[in-house]
């Protein structure tokens, strides 16, 4: 094999002798993984002995062992130059397979060669969504790989397909919350990629991040409109999944969204049941959250108008006012804050915004709502019809007449 050996070597002089000896500049060396000589040269960076072999007739799109052609080989190795002088080559394939269906760019996403993937993208018959054997595309490896620079060069292609499936369902965004790839989260969550996509197996990317344990990836799905609450085909939510792992910090995510927390799965279980069959710490911290959360509301849903404290309601509806009535407001305080017009979105917000206090959540919202209808509008009217919408028919009746019912002793500073 004395022509790769040449090749290798970058020996212009010694290679043209051996060509015009008759060397077969195709054959490929078992002992380098069937590279042939050009191969050899891509891979050494030799862009001048790629030049010499080409012009004596070197198969440009000659595969190796792997199915791999010189272009895969200058992807993979980052040689930016060669790939150039490849692809300007009379009939280069830039979206030739090797055997496991990977094209050139998809080895410069996997390599992480972002100049490469760069000029691989803008060439003209470029297919950016060209899938490997498992239904990989380059933006799903790249998403994978927490990326970001290669995730936004996908992002900025008009062309590129943001949802593509992979063979288990999996989308990109998929891809990057399991592997816990915040900052990609965020890049695909902004491009409006679909939060509630779900794989052959019905798990939203929520699903993945619960599975993985990242608790910050699951915030970024949960405020960006996933839900929540979203049943695999085992019947599992996230907080399921969380509960099976014993991802507390994910579980406390999760609880505090707002998440549902007595939903069976198929085998009739509930997240804190599932915790229940384990002993360590981070379950028993899920069961703990659980129940906290579970006695907040029975408590808040319970609360009478019998001990209360009188406080006169202004038109404005003051701070104070607004605090006291987040009091007396239990589990149906998301139903009338969408009566309210807010958005899920924002309910969400102000959930992880104040974890451990639904008074606050509450209050925020109220406040908010107060600040943004005009004053034209009557406020305390509108604010009695949402609390009749959601069945506070008691709380409505004493807002009209002036009256805000708050247990005593809870007279909290805001």
């Amino acid at each position: 094999m004395e022509l790769l050996e040449a090749a290798e070597e970058g020996e212009v002089t010694r290679i043209q002798r051996l060509v015009k000896r008759g060397a077969d500049v195709n054959v490929g060396d078992p002992e380098r993984q069937g590279n042939s000589a050009l191969h050899q040269a891509v891979l050494k960076g030799h862009a001048d002995v790629v030049q010499l072999l080409l012009n004596a007739g070197s198969q440009i799109n000659i595969k190796n062992q792997d199915g791999d052609t010189p272009l895969h080989c200058a992807a993979s190795s980052n040689m930016q130059g060669i790939l150039k002088l490849l692809v300007n080559y009379s009939g280069c394939s830039v979206n030739a397979k090797n055997y496991h269906g990977d094209t050139a760019l998809h080895c410069a996403a996997r390599c992480g060669h972002t100049d490469v993937a760069r000029y691989l993208i803008c060439l003209p018959g470029i297919q950016v969504n060209m899938k490997n054997n498992l239904g990989y595309t380059a933006l799903h490896i790249s998403a994978a790989a927490c990326r970001c620079d290669l995730v936004n060069m996908f992002l900025e292609d008009d062309g590129c397909q943001l949802d593509s499936r992979n063979k288990h369902g999996n989308t990109p965004l998929h891809e990057a919350a399991m592997n816990g790839c915040v900052d990609v989260v965020r890049q695909l969550v902004n491009a409006n990629c679909d939060v509630k996509a779900e794989n052959k197996d019905g798990n939203t990317p929520l699903h993945s991040a619960a599975w993985g344990g990242h608790c910050e990836v699951a915030r970024l799905l949960v405020t960006g409109g996933t839900n929540i609450n979203a049943r695999n085909s085992n019947g599992d939510t996230p907080l399921h999944v969380a509960a099976q792992m014993g991802h507390s910090e994910v579980a406390h995510t999760l609880i505090h969204a707002g998440c549902h927390l007595n939903i069976l799965n198929y085998d009739n279980m509930t997240a804190r049941d599932i915790c229940q069959d384990h002993k360590d710490d981070n379950h028993k911290e899920i069961v703990a959250e659980i129940d906290s959360i579970t006695r907040i509301k029975n408590d808040t849903a319970t609360r009478s108008l019998a001990d209360i404290v009188l406080i006169e309601i202004k038109g404005v509806l003051s701070d104070e006012s607004l605090w006291k009535l987040s009091k007396c407001i239990g589990p149906e305080w998301d139903a009338m804050m969408v009566y309210l017009g807010f958005h899920q979105m924002d309910i969400v917000r102000v959930r992880l915004e104040f974890f451990c206090d639904m008074n606050l959540q509450i209050y925020s919202l109220l406040k908010e709502w107060r600040n943004r209808t005009p004053p034209a509008q009557e406020k305390l009217g509108i604010l009695a019809e949402a609390l009749r919408e959601v069945g506070r028919k008691d709380l409505a009746e004493n807002l009209l007449i002036g009256i805000v019912s708050v247990p005593p002793g809870e007279e909290t500073q805001i």
